[in-house]
């Protein structure tokens, strides 16, 4: 049975292992797609990588440069992003407070 309703505080952090100053937070685990809450603090980063899923990103707080393949883009709250898959990409917090973006991928694991 997955939860229906969740508080975000209630959900612990989990530290990105590829990178560093970087949490993410399991918010929803369904049986089709995840979502996820993910927090870079000031001056994180998270290296090139990609994977054979689409992300789709919105972002709650902060700014920050994100690489999708070849381009670069600025982005801040409000804005939201679609990373194709097998497509490299990367996240740097430009700011002074934390970037807090959600992302939902599909259930790989079904």
């Amino acid at each position: 049975m997955h939860e229906i309703v969740g508080k975000q505080e209630e959900v612990e952090p989990e530290e990105v292992k590829q990178a560093k100053d970087v949490y993410i937070q399991w918010l929803v685990k369904g049986p089709n797609y995840h979502m996820r809450r993910f927090t870079f603090k000031p001056g994180a980063k998270m290296n090139p990588h990609s994977h054979p899923w689409e992300h789709e990103i919105y972002v709650l707080r902060g700014k920050a440069t994100v690489g999708i393949g070849d381009n670069k883009y600025h982005v801040e709250e409000g804005y939201y992003l679609y990373i194709p898959p097998n497509v490299p990409h990367w996240y740097r917090n430009d700011g002074d407070v934390d970037f807090i973006f959600i992302c939902v991928i599909p259930n790989v694991e079904s």
